[in-house]
């Protein structure tokens, strides 16, 4: 029984629900710490108020996660199902025969560790039972054939807000509320009103969306202030820590949350995702197989070691281009770069990645680089004039002929703030940078400042330029001047 309310997600229940009712296995699949547990509790509450119109043969609720021996998943069914012991016939075979053409439905939440058990138990009941209908909770499909797989979506962002706010109330009390003024008249806010709703929000987004992660940083505001959490989660598994006691183990900080996940892969799963990491923006195959394929993982096992991490719900694929790019969302990323660094192999992770411009871009020819960005050189002129914060003063001061210091040069960038730097050149404006790189906009200004900096650019055109030179020098465009070479 959840200790705590139920926050959004309606036309998420109402999204499920439905499939559930039209489908006979679906399972709801995304990366621990998505809520898959709890919306799932919150449709077969919404379908147990149909009073046995949809299923009248009852609802039923298995807990596989806690399972020690996936082999006793038929006898726990009996059991949940009420059924009398027997010893002359198999488990699974004395549920079907029991069952018939009942109508109803299982619930088979975590099915993590149990999937293969999962899936013979679906193998065997759907066939035989016509109306048993099943839905199962996985950060892995179960790869049974009439499986309909439905992947949790991240909260939306008022839905986040809200969350946030609630566990934050809990926390704070009433006792700090500022008191708000309606007309004149005054009024008493909600628990958690006085914070700042923009700055929540940006929290919320940098944790993905995910429910466990905000209720996670939610709990600190006893301890800290609003701007701190917002700091502090750009160390998000040490900020991330500090969960219910009454809560499983591997929900209790977020780091156990992707060591659940992390501990189901094999060792190249293991190997790609922690050399993934690199990746602040994301990646095309080709990019990935040429920074990490080396050592244990060969160039023929990144597509089987990628789509296991896509299977597993810790890497996300955006196919709307030509080339699916392949990302990990920036909790995941953080713990994979911890990984990365223990792994003694970042340093070579690191060379690879900053050599992907002398490889070549796996995206396109050469020629249509060049005229892709030297547009963008050129159309990024006025963007430089929206300009704010410490570009647009370094700008201003170029502008007055101040005098240059020596850049640092493209190796000093961090891989962040060369994926932010690529997409500047491309002509994207703030933003824009932030929606395709999935980073706030706050930490998008923050890169900017310090590839300015390092690279001792005075406006977006010249940044263009500079990572044109650096990416492919052989395409430098000549009529950009000679000045900015």
């Amino acid at each position: 029984m959840p200790l705590t309310d139920f926050v959004g997600r309606q036309s998420d229940i109402v999204a499920l629900a439905g499939l559930v009712m039209r489908e006979r296995l679906v399972t709801a699949t995304g990366p621990g710490g998505c809520g898959k547990t709890r919306l799932a509790d919150q449709v077969m509450a919404r379908l147990a108020e149909c009073r046995g119109e949809v299923f009248p043969a009852g609802l039923f609720w298995l807990s596989c996660g806690d399972l020690t021996d996936a082999s006793l998943l038929p006898s726990v069914l009996i059991a949940a199902l009420g059924m009398p012991d027997r010893f002359d016939v198999a488990p699974l075979e004395r549920v079907a025969d029991q069952l018939g053409e009942r109508r109803l439905l299982v619930v088979l939440d975590d099915c993590d560790r149990v999937a293969d058990a999962v899936q013979a138990l679906a193998s065997v009941l759907l066939p035989r039972c016509g109306g048993v209908h099943l839905l199962a909770t996985s950060r892995v499909r179960l790869g049974v054939g009439a499986e309909v797989a439905w992947r949790v979506p991240p909260m939306t962002q008022a839905d986040a807000v809200e969350l946030f706010l609630a566990r934050a109330g809990a926390e704070i009390g009433p006792s700090t509320c500022v008191t708000a003024v309606d007309g004149g008249v005054p009024v008493s806010p909600a628990p958690g009103a006085e914070l700042d709703r923009h700055l929540v929000a940006e929290v919320c987004a940098r944790l993905d969306g995910l429910p466990l992660a905000i209720e996670l940083a939610a709990a600190r505001t006893r301890v800290l202030s609003l701007p701190e959490i917002a700091r502090g989660v750009d160390d998000r598994l040490k900020l991330l820590a500090g969960g219910s006691r009454f809560a499983p183990r591997r929900h209790r900080t977020i780091r156990a949350c992707i060591d659940w996940s992390y501990d189901l892969l094999d060792e190249l799963g293991r190997i790609l995702l922690r050399r993934l990491a690199v990746f602040a923006g994301g990646a095309r195959m080709a990019e990935v197989e040429a920074v990490c394929a080396f050592g244990a993982l060969a160039r023929e096992d990144v597509l089987e070691a990628l789509t296991t991490l896509v299977d597993h719900s810790l890497v996300v694929t955006d196919r709307r281009a030509v080339d699916s790019r392949y990302q990990l969302l920036d909790t995941v990323a953080a713990y994979a770069r911890e990984r990365l660094d223990a792994s003694g192999e970042a340093g070579e992770v690191q060379r690879r990645h900053g050599g992907l411009g002398s490889f070549g871009d796996a995206e396109q020819t050469l020629t249509d680089r060049r005229a892709r960005m030297t547009a963008a050189v050129f159309d990024a002129a006025d963007e430089s004039a929206k300009l704010d914060g410490p570009t647009a003063t370094a700008s201003a001061g170029r502008s007055r002929g101040s005098r240059r210091r020596p850049a640092l040069g493209w190796a000093a960038l961090t891989p962040a703030e060369r994926e932010v730097a690529r997409a500047v050149a491309r002509g994207l404006s703030n933003p824009a940078v932030g929606r395709a790189l999935a980073i706030s906009l706050s930490t998008v200004k923050t890169h900017l400042a310090h590839v300015f900096g390092k690279l001792n650019v005075a406006n977006r055109v010249e940044l263009a330029a500079f990572v044109l030179r650096a990416d492919d020098p052989a395409g430098y465009p000549p009529n950009i001047g000679p000045e900015l070479r």
